[in-house]
């Protein structure tokens, strides 16, 4: 049960080291026997999304999770976010791991909207979690 990395590349600019503005960056591994990538066609800055982009992570041919929108210091900030396998499509900020801010859930036509506070957010019956077990959301401070 390993991961082993199978190939990396960058198609883009590269002008004093690090890959630099609009171009496509491609990872690929190897994990428990399944080939796996992580996809990115955007904006970087250092060697780091940042900007504009699309970071797509496939299992076989499988899309299992896609964001699209704002990243900041290789990290997603705000955007959309889709887990095909689950008819989950989340819009709005994102921080880290976790919806974060002002955004909107929809898991299979259901719809959940409000200000999230790290993968949590409160309900008039509890809490909605996303991201995380809906019992870490017990105590968050909203």
């Amino acid at each position: 049960a390993g991961v082993e990395i199978t190939g990396a590349s960058w198609t883009g600019p590269c002008p004093q080291g690090p890959a630099e503005g609009e171009g496509r960056a491609v990872i690929t591994w190897r994990e428990d026997g399944n080939e796996r990538a992580m996809i990115y066609d955007g904006s970087l800055r250092g060697g780091k999304n940042e900007g504009s982009g699309r970071l797509t992570i496939t299992a076989g041919k499988q899309v299992r999770v896609m964001q699209e929108g704002q990243f900041r210091n290789d990290h997603f900030v705000s955007g959309r976010v889709e887990i095909p396998e689950a008819g989950v499509v989340y819009e709005g900020g994102w921080s880290l791991s976790h919806p974060n801010g002002r955004g909107k859930l929809v898991i299979r036509g259901r719809v959940i909207e409000g200000n999230w506070a790290n993968g949590c957010l409160r309900g008039p019956r509890g809490w909605f979690a996303f991201t995380r077990p809906a019992r870490e959301c017990e105590g968050l401070d909203t």
